[in-house]
């Protein structure tokens, strides 16, 4: 092989070698052009969209909801937002959040017509509602008739009996606190010894410093029979903080408390004659 034939071989290598490079390098770009086509979008973008969707979605659902709660009350979109801007203005201040639109519009409406009209058609749902709940109530009656048939739903013998509810039980003991000198004891203590059989007894508690002596006197005075002390049916006390421990809100002398079950109560003397 002479010099010119191995110069042609060694060119024809070296074009084959860069073209195949060149094919190479062409890919590389193609790869890379698609890569970028196809590349996903940047955090803005899809923020961007998500906010774009929820406004159009969020729109979408309000705007159902108005005409839902539209066609319940058989509101025109104009009546809508009418009621909307009262409610949230001087309405909101004057009105329960329950209110109707077609009371909120009435109660605002411009003239004497279009009040009459508002009022028809609120008057016609209530009526209507109320036909509604008065039929369940009969089903309902129907049905607890069903389940129970003639068994009475309250048992009378569980309810308080009327002995209960009376002021003074022959079992209960009348508790009088007074004082040695105290014209209101002196006219309370009269009241009760007439009424006395009402009761069990009568324990009477002397709140200031009277000894003995004082207490008999006292008795005396105001008529105690000395009977109806030996027999217990009257006991004549010292208070020594009785009355501050059973009833530690009691104001001033004479003070009527009634003993039942071991638990006093304050009394009036009205109640007394009852």
């Amino acid at each position: 092989m002479n010099t010119s034939t191995a110069n042609w071989y060694a060119l024809q290598i070296a074009y084959r070698r860069l073209s195949i490079v060149s094919c190479r390098a062409r890919n590389r770009a193609c790869m890379f052009f698609l890569l970028c086509l196809v590349a996903p979008p940047s955090i803005a973008q899809v923020t961007h969209s998500l906010d774009t969707y929820k406004t159009k979605h969020d729109t979408v659902v309000s705007t159902q909801v108005i005409d839902e709660r539209s066609d319940l009350l058989n509101l025109s979109p104009e009546e809508w937002e009418e009621h909307q801007h009262l409610v949230q203005n001087l309405r909101q201040y004057l009105s329960d959040e329950s209110i109707s639109p077609l009371e909120v519009l009435g109660i605002h409406a411009p003239t004497t017509q279009k009040r009459s009209e508002y009022a028809k058609r609120w008057a016609q749902i209530v009526y209507e509602d109320t036909q509604r709940v008065l039929m369940f109530q009969h089903a309902f009656d129907q049905a607890m008739e069903e389940l129970i048939g003639n068994q009475p739903l309250i048992d009378v013998q569980k309810l308080p009996s009327k002995s209960d509810s009376q002021a003074i039980l022959k079992t209960d003991r009348i508790l009088l606190f007074v004082e040695i000198d105290c014209f209101l004891c002196s006219d309370a203590i009269g009241s009760i010894l007439e009424r006395l059989d009402i009761a069990a007894g009568l324990d009477i508690y002397f709140v200031n410093q009277a000894d003995e002596a004082d207490i008999g006197l006292w008795a005396n005075q105001h008529g105690i029979n000395p009977l109806d002390v030996e027999q217990g049916r009257v006991t004549l006390n010292m208070d020594l903080g009785t009355l501050e421990r059973v009833y530690p809100r009691a104001g001033q002398v004479p003070v009527l408390l009634r003993l039942r079950d071991g638990i006093p109560s304050p009394i009036s003397l009205a109640e007394l004659g009852n």
